[in-house]
């Protein structure tokens, strides 16, 4: 019997080498962003996944669809893929929505639904957005893709896959208007451990506990004439025992019609974006990571896109330079 009390993933360029599984497995370990939950260098548009208080706070009905490939050359680098759909309803007053996303590493899978609703507070000029979600997570670990120094142990089966599901929280604040948003919101609230055995199993001892991990945003939108807007974003997240990710996007629109941009990640990647809206409704982003840790030898970067329709259905139809959700709107919506 081996006592494991961690689980980490090393992966080399042409062959997955090998992951090491502890008994009591606090949380999951990637090289660089050190999180149990999918990180995306597009944070502010996929902010559906990251804070419940985001639903409804767009059109009447927003889809988005997103898929992120890191580390292009690494053999079962992360996979993450994910949709949210969400609706501003009682004439903006709540939001409804829902998110589904599957995070894959290796031997490993996560996979989550949620549900969730925000209550909107309406001010003159701003808005303040309640939100609270219910996610069921399934977590899969695959023990065939494992190698362990000692082929029988007593804390995953390695002839088999296994998965469990546990039940879990989440909630955030979004204050907001077309020129600035300032969000906070916690994940995995209710700290749920997966365990893939019965607690009166005396044999086999499996726990991976899911840590809080909080997400704080801060933007703001600038610009000298309505042609040019210059989106800044900045996001710090913290989870127990690893390092604080630290972001920063900067990201110019021309017209509302087409982006581009860059990003920074402290100590890990620079990236740069690209987009286009196609008839007011419809948009398309792209983001590469250029990777400056010390994984850059060893993989040709991360790629992301995101796809988007945001509609009012028709309804309040105005040009996007002549929407009066706000007193003092300055800007249309941007995606």
């Amino acid at each position: 019997m081996i006592k494991i009390i961690n689980y980490k993933l090393k992966i080399k360029r042409t062959v997955f080498i090998q992951a090491v599984l502890f008994l009591n497995f606090s949380f999951l370990i990637f090289p660089c962003t050190s999180q149990q939950m999918p990180y995306y260098t597009q944070f502010k548009p996929n902010n559906a996944f990251l804070n419940p208080g985001m639903v409804g706070t767009k059109r009447i009905v927003d889809a988005r669809l997103n898929y992120r490939r890191q580390w292009m050359g690494f053999d079962d680098a992360p996979v993450t893929q994910g949709i949210s759909l969400n609706s501003r309803i009682l004439r903006g007053s709540m939001g409804l929505g829902t998110t589904y996303f599957s995070d894959k590493t290796g031997p490993t899978k996560r996979s989550n639904f949620s549900l969730a609703y925000s209550y909107h507070g309406k001010f003159d000029d701003v808005e303040l957005s309640v939100g609270i979600a219910y996610d069921r997570l399934t977590y899969h670990v695959d023990g065939t893709k494992l190698n362990m120094h000692i082929p029988f142990d007593n804390v995953i089966d390695l002839m088999a896959s296994q998965k469990k599901k546990v039940n879990n929280a989440s909630a955030g604040l979004l204050f907001y208007n077309d020129r600035f948003h300032l969000g906070i919101s916690m994940l995995n609230m209710i700290e749920p451990t997966v365990n893939y055995y019965p607690q009166e199993d005396s044999i086999h001892k499996t726990k991976i506990h899911m840590v809080p991990h909080i997400y704080g945003s801060v933007g703001y939108n600038w610009s000298g004439q309505p042609d040019w807007i210059w989106e800044n974003s900045f996001q710090v997240l913290y989870a127990e025992a690893n390092p604080m990710a630290i972001d920063y996007n900067l990201r110019v629109h021309y017209k509302q019609k087409v982006l581009g941009g860059i990003s920074i990640r402290i100590r890990d990647a620079i990236a740069f974006h690209a987009g286009a809206t196609v008839m007011e409704d419809f948009h398309v982003s792209y983001s590469y990571d250029l990777v400056i840790s010390s994984l850059r030898s060893s993989q040709s970067g991360s790629h992301e896109i995101m796809l988007v329709w945001s509609s009012d259905l028709g309804k309040q139809k105005k040009t996007k330079y002549n929407i009066d959700r706000f007193k003092r709107q300055k800007y249309g919506f941007m995606f």
